[in-house]
């Protein structure tokens, strides 16, 4: 189906899995699946290069059938299969990049995924085990009466591809709990687990040689703030402008 937007956008993409390091989870795709995306969206759009999208922006002059490609979080599963296949179609694309792991910091958010996909076989194996670690732990009364606020109809209502149980999750996890205390949760939970985390976080971000080879060859790198908190509006204005002028310090020395 084609968007039936008036206005320009893009396709955005996260994760990617092959038959190597990257692993398949919830929602990711792989190279034959990526490559005959593009293949659709070249028939269905005007499929543009990021600089090409970028300066018919600046110029006012974007049509809602020109798209881009975009990418966020700076995942080396996007460098090791999309990539290439950007450079069959002589294809620029945007990457929006959280910055704190190229100052060798292992951020959350993409060992908890790893985490999540590699230890359990279903993503419902992995929320039953999040909540029985939630009910032994000091914050479950918290959740109890957190969860009272909980309304199925109006949480995320605007992303159809959540489950109900992704919601739930998302919920208590940004909602209820914060940053905090969910680690707290997860890490306990990897602490009970047989998975190394020094040696999967080598495998998960681009370093600033690959950014660095995007940038020479037509992509455009764009910001993602500094440490990817999951939800950034609850941060006071100092919090937010920090994340990005931390990102855009490090990107531009790149």
């Amino acid at each position: 189906m084609i968007n039936k937007t008036e206005k320009a956008h893009g396709i955005m993409f996260h994760h990617f899995h092959d038959e190597g390091a990257h692993i398949t989870g919830q929602g990711s795709i792989d190279q034959d699946q990526f490559r005959k995306m593009i293949v659709w969206l070249k028939e269905k759009y005007n499929l543009l290069s990021a600089k090409d999208w970028y300066n018919k922006a600046l110029q006012g002059n974007l049509d809602r059938l020109d798209t881009c490609i975009t990418f966020d979080d700076n995942l080396q599963c996007q460098y090791d299969i999309a990539l290439p296949v950007l450079e069959e179609f002589d294809l620029g694309a945007f990457w929006f990049v959280y910055s704190s792991p190229l100052e060798g910091v292992h951020e959350r958010l993409e060992i908890y995924r790893y985490f999540r996909f590699s230890e359990f076989q279903t993503i419902q194996e992995f929320y039953d085990a999040f909540h029985a670690t939630l009910k032994t732990s000091s914050y479950q009364k918290e959740v109890e009466e957190g969860i009272k606020d909980y309304d199925f109809n109006e949480f995320l209502k605007g992303f159809s591809f959540y489950t109900e149980e992704d919601k739930i999750f998302r919920f208590i996890r940004d909602m209820i709990l914060g940053t905090a205390k969910y680690y707290d949760i997860m890490d306990a939970m990897i602490s009970n687990s047989n998975m190394d985390v020094e040696n999967i976080a080598k495998s998960l971000w681009i370093n600033e040689e690959g950014i660095s080879y995007m940038h020479k060859t037509g992509h455009i790198i764009g910001l993602h703030s500094h440490s990817h908190p999951t939800e950034m509006k609850h941060l006071s204005f100092d919090g937010q402008l920090s994340e990005y002028s931390q990102c855009n310090k490090i990107l531009t020395s790149i």
